[in-house]
């Protein structure tokens, strides 16, 4: 049976649109249990203060998880790593160990600095805020810093997994990191209030790691202890990254204005911004990240192993998925039955409260 279980998570994919399948189907999964997630808030908080301060103290860690975990690591790695892969893959090996020591000193290094400026940047990001309230978000905000640690672990091993084309796994990693977050609301939450809310939050973080850990090894990881920041690789990367991450900064920049501005506003608002903002990733999350993660590692493994690679492969996923997205009924679906929806994963949890 275990070994069933074995072959069935470390199976590959061998075409974009049964990884795209798979992505998008647990995607749908994962975003299932974050409106379980959101509707056990309402149900546990309501649209007050309490879920306030926790949204504005996660924008902080969101931020560094979203600029250096997403820039560098989710877009960048993959195609400089499988540019090792065609050539030596003890080289790659390195390259992969190298990098993972440098992004998690950097984590490190970063999480101690925004520790130390934490009521700057709270004022900043809830400016609405009293000084009691203000007070619990940054301190609320320091133990979230913890989760940026280990999603940029997990990041580079569901990096390398999908250098691999194993999907699957990756693809139930954010589950589980619902299922932490669901874990502290239903068990942690009652004992420690908001503050077992943040300690569901590294749970979910750990399991999203400790779930991809058997099948990183199963692929010949070797994680070699080294530093060696010239290397061509890493630098390459740090280029990549720059231009990447500027696109990224513009659109978390607006999420900490619009925090900024709702904190100014009645109690509730930013809960309320957030929620609706969860709703708003659910269609692009089972459609968009789908094919772009799918599509996006298959190009790359194709075109390093095609030395006379050109746009094509792009053009026909960027068309297939486009089809997929927009031809059929599952836009016109969920937008026409948007206010249901909102209904079901709320309703009376959140607007019934006084």
């Amino acid at each position: 049976m275990l070994a069933i279980l074995t072959r069935f998570i470390n199976q590959k994919s061998n075409k974009i649109s049964s990884a795209a399948m798979i992505v998008a189907f647990f995607g749908l999964i994962s975003r299932l249990f974050g409106l379980w997630r959101d509707r056990l808030l309402a149900g546990q908080f309501g649209a007050g203060q309490e879920l306030d301060i926790y949204y504005a103290a996660f924008r902080i860690p969101d931020l560094v998880y979203n600029l250096l975990i997403i820039g560098a690591v989710s877009s960048v790695f993959i195609p400089v790593f499988h540019e090792y892969l065609t050539k030596n893959r003890e080289d790659a090996w390195k390259f992969a160990g190298n990098t993972l020591n440098i992004l998690f000193i950097t984590l490190i290094a970063l999480s101690a600095i925004l520790i130390f400026l934490a009521p700057i940047l709270v004022y900043l990001v809830a400016p609405g805020f009293d000084a009691a309230a203000r007070n619990l978000t940054v301190n609320i905000s320091r133990i979230l810093l913890l989760s940026p640690l280990l999603m940029g672990i997990s990041a580079m091993a569901a990096a390398l997994l999908q250098a691999f084309s194993r999907f699957l796994i990756t693809s139930l990693a954010p589950i589980f990191y619902n299922i932490g977050i669901i874990s502290g609301i239903i068990f942690l939450v009652p004992r420690f209030g908001i503050w077992g809310l943040a300690y569901g939050v590294i749970l979910g973080a750990l399991f999203h790691f400790l779930i991809q850990v058997p099948a990183l090894f199963g692929i010949g990881f070797k994680f070699s202890f080294g530093f060696n920041f010239k290397e061509v690789g890493i630098i390459k990367i740090i280029k990549l990254w720059f231009p990447r991450t500027l696109g990224l900064f513009a659109f978390q920049i607006n999420d900490v204005i619009m925090t900024a501005i709702a904190s100014l506003l009645s109690s509730g608002s930013i809960t309320i911004y957030n929620f609706a903002d969860n709703l708003r990733w659910v269609p692009i999350g089972i459609v968009g990240v789908a094919f772009s993660t799918a599509a996006s590692d298959f190009g790359d493994a194709f075109c390093f192993s095609q030395r006379n690679c050109d746009d094509s492969f792009g053009h026909r996923s960027i068309q297939r998925a486009g089809r997929t997205a927009y031809g059929g009924n599952f836009r016109r679906f969920y937008f026409w039955n948007f206010r249901k929806f909102v209904k079901a994963a709320f309703y009376p949890r959140l607007f019934c409260f006084s």
